[in-house]
């Protein structure tokens, strides 16, 4: 595992739920491990980064008899609420604009129709859109069933 796909594990996981302790939570984010101790580093790294970024913050937990302190990771906010902004190059605007516009020709429906000039998160939401819709083609002319339809 890296800390790239610990990333990916955590974010679905703090979806659900607004703290994180490693010994209790690990095996419901990683359920199988060939190597544990480098799985659990890899989920360290990446719960440290998001506290330096600020998206967590981490509290000892209190020692009681014979359990001894541990590190609570606690979400700041619900990461619904952590809105990104990114830049786009025109190149890639045009290019997106092009795909939606052609689905939407496609399908007869101009209702999402795009302008590479004001490009938002709607324009990027109808992208995902049409990727799965295509995925589930996909995954139809194989044989495959859609396993991800509930973590929406």
């Amino acid at each position: 595992m890296t800390v790239f796909e610990s990333y990916s594990k955590l974010w679905k996981y703090f979806k659900k739920h607004d703290s994180f302790t490693m010994d209790e939570d690990f095996k419901s984010i990683v359920l199988i491990s060939g190597e544990p101790s480098r799985d659990r580093a890899c989920v360290q790294s990446a719960l440290d980064d998001w506290v330096k970024s600020e998206v967590l913050t981490v509290q000892k937990s209190y020692a009681w008899e014979d359990f001894p302190p541990k590190d609570i990771y606690i979400l700041k906010k619900s990461l619904d609420s952590n809105e990104q902004s990114i830049s786009v190059h025109p190149n890639l605007a045009g290019f997106m604009m092009d795909e939606i516009n052609g689905f939407c020709e496609l399908i007869e429906d101009k209702t999402d129709w795009c302008d590479a000039r004001s490009l938002g998160s709607k324009d990027i939401m109808n992208l995902l859109h049409i990727l799965h819709f295509y995925k589930n083609k996909y995954k139809e002319a194989i044989g495959e069933e859609d396993e991800d339809e509930d973590e929406k």
